[in-house]
């Protein structure tokens, strides 16, 4: 699994996920309110939470993959994650 986040403004990021022959996914939005994440598409979603804590980033949620049929919602992956990488401060 690989896991990339890019900041490509002021309290905007995109979230880059991969998994080989299972998920991959690449979701832009903006930072809801401090940690908080939560990234919706047409087909694809991100939500979670970015903690810091000393020299390190983790960041914790879950990613789905989706499409409408009539009037439902067909979710056909659901991937939940937690990744730790040290930071230079």
């Amino acid at each position: 699994m690989t896991i990339e986040i890019m900041e490509t403004g002021t309290d905007y990021l995109t979230i880059s996920i991969n998994i080989p022959n299972y998920y991959s996914s690449t979701i832009s939005g903006e930072l809801t309110s401090g940690y908080a994440i939560s990234f919706a598409g047409s087909s694809s979603s991100v939500t979670g939470t970015l903690y810091k804590k000393d020299a390190q980033l983790k960041l914790t949620g879950n990613a789905k993959r989706f499409h409408y049929k009539v009037d439902s919602l067909v979710i056909e992956r659901v991937v939940s994650f937690e990744t730790l990488k040290a930071v230079n401060e």
